[in-house]
């Protein structure tokens, strides 16, 4: 049980001291360059690929991308005819 505990211990301590990112010269190649149909097939109606909200076990894909945008709203105690900068979302899935 110790050296399991001593073993989990260090592993944390690894990647405490491990960089966030690696490889972070090849981001848009692994990444952004990708093409659209791609993220097509694997999103939702929204095209959201940071994160959902699959609030209950039925959540369709596409209920869980705007249970997110709603909390995000609500988060962020948005209001109609405020402006914002929407980063990170997806395809201006948020604004869309």
């Amino acid at each position: 049980c110790e050296l399991q505990l001593a073993k989990k211990l260090a592993f944390v301590e690894a990647l405490r001291k491990a960089p966030i990112a690696v490889k972070t010269e090849r981001a848009n190649e692994q990444h952004y360059e990708l093409p659209t149909a791609f993220f097509q097939t694997h999103l939702g109606a929204r095209m959201k690929y940071s994160s959902c909200y699959f609030d209950t076990p039925d959540s369709s894909l596409d209920d869980a991308e705007l249970s997110m945008l709603r909390l995000y709203c609500s988060r962020a105690q948005l209001r109609d005819g405020m402006h914002i900068l929407e980063l990170g979302c997806g395809w201006g899935s948020l604004t869309l």
